[in-house]
């Protein structure tokens, strides 16, 4: 994850060149949050004031339109999902050379700072937690939503306000656009069930297997399958 003072507003890398510096479409953006291969999330300020976060993706180089037609498709889905344990997905537009995702801000960590030994959430703690990321996944499974890529890094949680929030459920299938453009499987192979590295038809056991691998993994400190390569 990289940051910035907060003091100095943020620009996405290659900031489209019709926007003005720090700005993207309508949203302020005022510094970075993190980056991952599906693009990168700043904290901004909408229109009306208020904290939100914004990812922005680079679709560019997208010849056959394919990542544009699946951010279309999972915007909508990431819309519907109305649960108070997944994050609530704002807005969504493109602007120049970027399409972006905005979403409600959620304070606290993701899971990654919990899955090393010493570091290990309590045990009611942790079966609270999985619980409620289990109830989540339910409610998606419910409108026929598979997430895909259930792992620490897509679960927030904030003790103080006992926050539990499943992330990145619009974007689960973005993955397999750029999967389409680039040859490589899209998900995280520790967490991927069987089918899903088959690249076999998916379902909701899916997200079920990798939420088993993500309870194992916060019970013990370590992954059930290790290995050097895929």
């Amino acid at each position: 994850m990289t940051t910035q003072d907060p003091a100095r507003p943020a620009v996405a890398a290659g900031p489209p060149a019709n926007a003005p510096v720090g700005t993207l479409a309508a949203y302020r953006l005022l510094r970075s949050l993190g980056k991952g291969g599906m693009g990168e999330v700043f904290l901004a300020l909408a229109p009306d004031g208020s904290t939100v976060a914004l990812k922005a993706f680079l679709i560019s180089d997208d010849d056959d339109g394919l990542v544009a037609q699946a951010f279309v498709r999972e915007a909508s889905v990431g819309q519907r999902l109305q649960h108070p344990d997944i994050v609530r997905v704002l807005d969504s537009g493109s602007h120049g050379p970027y399409a972006y995702l905005v979403m409600e801000f959620v304070p606290g960590h993701d899971l990654r700072a919990h899955t090393r030994p010493g570091h290990l959430l309590p045990l009611p703690q942790l079966l609270r937690t999985v619980e409620r990321v289990a109830r989540a996944l339910a409610a998606a499974h419910a409108i026929h939503a598979v997430h895909r890529d259930i792992k620490p890094a897509n679960v927030l949680v904030h003790g103080p306000t006992d926050t539990v929030k499943v992330t990145d459920f619009g974007l689960a299938r973005l993955g397999d656009a750029f999967r389409s453009r680039t040859g490589i499987i899209a998900g995280t192979p520790s967490y991927m069930s069987p089918e899903q590295l088959a690249e076999m038809s998916i379902g909701p056991r899916s997200d079920l297997y990798a939420l088993g691998v993500l309870l194992f993994e916060l019970l013990t400190g370590r992954l059930p399958h290790e290995g050097r390569s895929l």
